[in-house]
């Protein structure tokens, strides 16, 4: 039976005490790769922008608002299916738990699993 946190404090210190200080740290790679959605979003965005900037300079006007809304709508989309499996990998590993509360004896060990 494992007694609840007393705050910010006491988290850190059992952390580092239980697992080691580099526990404090896990599952960082996979969230700073998280960090490339927005990334991928803007560089998607772009690349739609410029053949649609040239598509709209051909008919004689400019980009309409709704031909912005959908580059970035489908920027978006592209983002999402690049990070979504790793989204979904955490969020497996966040709620597995174990049976009854048993830590060892959890569905993932990592998210590679």
């Amino acid at each position: 039976d494992e007694k609840p946190y007393n705050g910010v404090l006491d988290c850190l210190t059992r952390i580092i005490s239980e697992e080691g200080i580099a526990a404090l740290w896990k599952g960082v790679g996979p969230s700073l790769v998280l960090v490339s959605n927005p990334s991928i979003q803007f560089v998607t965005y772009e690349r739609l922008r410029g053949p649609m900037a040239k598509i709209a300079e051909k008919r004689g006007s400019a980009i309409t608002a709704f031909e912005f809304f959908v580059m970035g709508a489908i920027a978006k989309a592209v983002a999402t299916v690049c990070t979504y499996p790793l989204q979904l990998a955490q969020s497996r590993l966040r709620a597995d738990k174990g049976r009854a509360g048993n830590q060892k004896e959890r569905t993932y060990s990592g998210t590679a699993d």
